[in-house]
């Protein structure tokens, strides 16, 4: 299964072999109201094996309809809290900088079932380094350094129309390619992947493709 997508102004069409799910812009919403209409549309199902199972296989045109509160600045970390793990506050040669949202300063971002980001590198291959405050787990897949290229090159093959208009199409985070694609699974591109709970952190090493879901 290959799901991939065009950004045209305000609206993200989704295509899977054809058909479309067309995603829209919502207006602001509390955390409250996001909690609850994230909790309407949680997953009954606990067993984190058969979630990604039904995360996987449910992408596509009959799949339901996620909302993603992203690229919020800020943190719930304190800027008074001083401790090295402090995302607000981390030591770091960064800070040299002006004001990167998301690079030297942090974001926050609201998720819910099938709430994603398809599989891209960080701004300027950076490392990075993410935390869950609170609710249920997600899981992260990564491609091996090794098969970085390969990877890569599936992707352009997927998605020729992307990269010729930008040859770092990838960083768009508007194309999928599903770990159950016959193309990933043909060419034996290894995946990584990591449960990852709240409370903990997950720190990423430069150039890594990752996705989260």
């Amino acid at each position: 299964m290959i799901v991939f997508a065009i950004l045209t102004g305000r609206r993200l069409t989704f295509f899977l072999f054809g058909c479309s799910v067309n995603l829209v812009e919502r207006k602001t919403m509390s955390g409250s109201a996001f909690k609850q209409l994230a909790d309407e549309h949680s997953l009954s199902e606990r067993d984190m094996v058969k979630r990604v199972r039904a995360f996987w296989k449910g992408l596509g045109i009959n799949m339901g309809v996620p909302i993603y509160g992203a690229d919020v600045p800020g943190t719930l970390f304190r800027k008074d809290e001083h401790n090295e793990w402090n995302i607000a506050d981390l030591d770091s040669e960064l800070r040299l900088l002006p004001n990167v949202p998301g690079v030297n300063t942090p974001m926050l971002y609201f998720g819910m079932w099938r709430a994603l980001f398809s599989f891209h590198t960080e701004d300027c291959d950076l490392y990075s380094i993410n935390y869950i405050h609170a609710g249920a787990p997600k899981s992260w897949w990564s491609v091996s350094p090794k098969d970085a290229v390969r990877f890569e090159n599936l992707a352009q093959g997927s998605f020729p129309e992307g990269f010729t208009k930008c040859g770092e199409y990838l960083r768009h985070k508007t194309s999928l390619l599903s770990k159950l694609s016959p193309p990933l699974l043909y060419v034996r591109v290894l995946l990584h992947q990591v449960l990852w709970l709240a409370s903990l952190f997950i720190s990423l090493f430069k150039m890594r493709l990752f996705c989260c879901c």
